[in-house]
């Protein structure tokens, strides 16, 4: 059980006060009854005393009543009248403690009268201050000290006889008499000050206890609660997995068998795709979930365009909708920004996950779709709304929908199906991009989800008018590079990479593609070439001996270098593109270097035109714009699946080939270099590993992830960050974990056969 302390003190803390408070007002409310009885049997005494020692006064053979009975009648009547009166109706009360400790004393002062300042009746002092003490309140005895010293002065100067019994006294006796008086004080109020520490104390233990005991009933209520949905999802998943599993399975085994026609077999192939893509789906979503449950889920914030990423939603899903019979409608309510700042791959996933949930639950009318753009300070908000005349969701169901295992209903997932993730894991997206997810939704008669995140500042960004036919124009994908044609100009590169297959294989793509290549092998020789020659690009390794890509950068800026540099780097996490541009560089590509994304980031860099729709700039340095290009997708990222905390291509047995172009001799012949050395840099990996030489295990766990993935082994990149991340930690069991699945990883993949 894991409790916060800044939770748990403050808790803690009220709860003892609580406790301490009434075990306070109990003590007080029983002693204060308790001296209600003893005031009147108190009264009753003062009166029977003087009526057995002075019922009458004489003068000479007359007789009256005695002064000292009036005394007792009276003035005894009203000392036990007022205490009486406030412990029966203000029982507790600071006013009626302070009211019984000065009656008390008074009865001792009348009672000391009535003897004729008898040595016996001083006693009673003592005796009322012992009782007093019942209420375990120091503070409550000095009044009556007070009273008793002031009293005991009065009458020692004025009427001795009253209080010592004589008619004449030494001045001083009554500080002997207010000594010992507060000689008992003082002992009573230790032990008073004892008692409250040890009443205290309890109240600490019985609070720990009770918030112990709390916490234990809540942790299995939620134990309980969470155990019961990830049940629940478990069953769904079974049966969401299974169903395009077996269809997978069942027509595959129709077309090895050769069952059907050329007709028949065509649907057999669309049903595996159809079947293949939901259990993809259904794969990311518990993926997705796993990284948000472990904060490893990040959002990066580029310039991107939201008319395009509507666009993209709006034509996945309106083939879905014209299945369905459903009008699928994009309204734009505000004026378009050419660009707004935010994770394009994340908008497209919510806006994918709210208007895919939209058309699923409707069966009728119609999915509308309403972005806009709401200016605020200090910087604008991006909003979208989702709203379809569907099934709608029961009031009782809206604040569960969001969480993860959940659907309003559980039964809808055996009538539509899905994870109930999604609305859990695009939450969590709106809330990272610095906005939020609201639903309103009228059973029987639809739901309206509104989606709000930051679009960053506006300034100098133009604002267009779109025509809302506009956004349910078939989607055009980007027109992949083909490297093996020139695509590029005949343009200068120079690449600095210290690694050998990275260099050999950036280099042989880049010629390919029509441009001209140099090479260096570090950054101090990248440097001495680029000052020496002519280049229009420089792309920039950031890793590497004896000078790394940004000193090397921030020299040749310095010696007034101003063309390109594209940095090449497998950090690609958040704050590296900062890094990068204080360097100096232009822009950079993250490893594992895709082809396509390369290409296309040389040719934007080289480029005197506007950039092509897949660069995105993400900052700006002098005059220059800072350009990434963005890709829907990695090369091999459909043959690779991450389970748990592995990341192996699927199925587990069949053998692994790089996504590179193996039909061209010169691919085939990297690719073969890069198995054959392989195994000997993982010998040197388990050999750092055993002598614990983490700072070689970091450099060879870094160069496998950035020459896996560039290689075309894509499934390699995961396990090889996880092995750099735990080196750096110096996480032996981490970095044995991930050594053992690329071990694993190695085996399965081939030579090309040549």
């Amino acid at each position: 059980m894991n409790v916060k302390h800044t939770s748990k003190s403050p808790a803690l803390a009220l709860r003892k006060h609580e406790l301490v408070t009434n075990h306070q007002q109990s003590i007080y409310r029983r002693t204060d009854r308790m001296f209600a009885l003893l005031m009147v049997l108190q009264w009753v005494g003062a009166v029977g005393a003087s009526l057995y020692l002075t019922p009458k006064t004489w003068a000479g053979t007359s007789s009256s009543v005695h002064p000292h009975l009036w005394l007792a009648v009276l003035f005894g009547g009203f000392l036990c009248c007022v205490p009486v009166l406030l412990a029966l109706l203000s029982p507790g009360r600071a006013v009626t403690r302070y009211t019984i400790a000065i009656a008390q004393v008074l009865f001792s002062s009348l009672f000391i009268h009535l003897s004729g300042g008898r040595i016996e009746t001083h006693f009673h002092v003592f005796g009322s201050l012992a009782f007093l003490a019942a209420y375990r309140d120091w503070k409550l005895l000095i009044p009556p000290t007070l009273l008793v010293a002031a009293d005991h002065f009065v009458r020692g100067a004025f009427w001795p006889e009253t209080v010592f019994g004589e008619s004449t006294a030494d001045p001083w006796r009554w500080l002997e008499h207010g000594a010992w008086v507060i000689f008992e004080v003082v002992v009573l109020s230790i032990s008073i000050r004892q008692s409250v520490k040890e009443m205290h104390a309890a109240a600490s233990q019985t609070a720990e206890l009770e918030w112990n005991h709390d916490q234990l009933r809540r942790a299995k209520e939620q134990a309980e609660s969470a155990n019961a949905a990830k049940s629940e999802f478990l069953a769904n998943m079974s049966h969401e997995i299974r169903t395009p599993l077996n269809g997978i399975m069942g027509f595959n085994e129709l077309l090895r068998r050769g069952i059907g026609s050329p007709q028949q077999r065509d649907k057999y192939l669309d049903t595996i795709q159809a079947s293949g893509k939901h259990l993809l789906t259904l794969i990311n979503d518990i993926l997705d979930l796993s990284k948000i449950e472990a904060g490893h889920m990040e959002c990066e914030r580029v310039r991107c365009s939201p008319h395009t990423i509507v666009c993209e939603v709006l034509s996945v899903l309106r083939v879905r909708a014209q299945e369905k019979g459903l009008r699928l409608e994009c309204e734009w309510a505000s004026d378009i920004p050419e660009t707004i700042m935010t994770d394009p791959a994340r908008l497209r996933q919510l806006l994918m996950n709210l208007a895919g949930n939209a058309i699923k639950f409707t069966e009728k009318g119609s999915v509308i779709i309403r972005p806009a753009i709401e200016p605020g300070e200090p910087e604008a908000m991006f909003s979208c709304v989702i709203a379809d005349t569907g099934i709608g969701i029961r009031p009782e169901h809206l604040e569960k929908i969001f969480r993860p295992f959940d659907q309003a209903d559980n039964s809808i997932t055996r009538k539509y199906g899905g994870t109930g993730l999604g609305l859990a894991i695009s939450s969590h997206i709106a809330r990272e991009l610095g906005g939020d997810i609201t639903v309103k939704s009228q059973y029987g008669h639809g739901s309206t989800f509104r989606v709000t995140l930051q679009a960053g500042s506006l300034t100098g960004i133009k604002l267009t008018r779109s025509d809302r036919s506009e956004a349910l124009l078939p989607r055009t994908r980007s027109k992949v590079v083909d490297f093996s044609k020139n695509v590029l100009p005949s343009i200068r590169v120079l690449l600095v990479e210290d690694g050998e297959t990275n260099r050999e294989l950036v280099s042989l793509v880049l010629t390919e593609a029509g441009a001209k290549v140099t090479c260096a092998e570090n950054g101090r020789q990248g440097v001495a070439i680029a000052l020496a020659n002519e280049f229009d690009v420089i792309l920039m390794d950031m890793q590497m001996p004896i000078m790394d890509g940004y000193s090397a950068t921030s020299v040749l800026r310095k010696k007034g270098c101003q063309i390109p540099i594209l940095a090449l780097t497998a950090h690609s996490m958040r704050g590296d593109a900062e890094k990068c541009l204080n360097a100096g560089c232009t822009g950079y590509v993250s490893k594992p270097i895709h082809i396509d994304q390369m290409i296309k980031a040389v040719l934007a860099a080289v480029s005197e035109g506007k950039p092509s729709d897949c660069i995105v700039k993400v900052g700006r340095r002098s005059d220059a714009s800072i350009a990434i290009p963005v890709l829907d997708q990695p090369l091999a990222e459909l043959s690779e699946v991450s389970i748990g905390s592995e990341s192996v291509c699927n199925p587990a047995w069949a053998p692994i080939f790089s996504t590179l172009p193996l039909e061209i001799p010169r691919f085939r012949h990297i690719v073969d270099e890069f198995l054959a050395k392989v195994p000997g840099e993982v010998d040197k990996m388990e050999a750092a590993m055993a002598e614990e030489d983490w700072n070689s295990l970091t450099r060879l766990a870094h160069w496998l992830k950035g020459s896996g993935g560039t290689i075309g082994f894509d499934c390699l990149t995961s396990p090889a960050s996880q092995l750099e991340q735990a080196a750096h930690k110096y996480n032996s069991a981490s970095a044995r974990r991930a050594l053992d699945d690329i071990q694993k990883l190695l085996e399965r993949m081939v030579m090309v056969a040549t």
